[in-house]
């Protein structure tokens, strides 16, 4: 939950090799489902993406919302993915 309440991504290790390892702060675009594009930051030294606090107010519940960053065909632009899931181990694949 403390990731939603800052509005921030934990970056998986087996996940890095999809963004810049390089510089330490990399600015990126992120296109959400309904088309909006959200500048966000990624923290390569914590291994974080912040800026999706809003987004993260507008569409995802308290706690279990799945979604995924998907590279585009643009430099340092991602899609987001959601389709309303909730993750399993919180209530199951239902969706908001």
């Amino acid at each position: 939950m403390h990731h939603y309440v800052a509005g921030t991504l934990y970056v998986h290790h087996k996940d890095r090799r999809f963004f810049p390892l390089e510089p330490d702060l990399v600015s990126m675009d992120v296109v959400t489902p309904d088309g909006a594009r959200h500048e966000v930051w990624l923290n390569n030294r914590y291994g974080l993406v912040f800026g999706l606090k809003e987004w993260y107010d507008a569409q995802l519940p308290w706690t279990g919302g799945v979604f995924t960053l998907e590279p585009t065909d643009h430099p340092d632009e991602y899609r987001l993915i959601y389709s309303g899931d909730i993750e399993e181990a919180l209530g199951g694949a239902q969706r908001i």
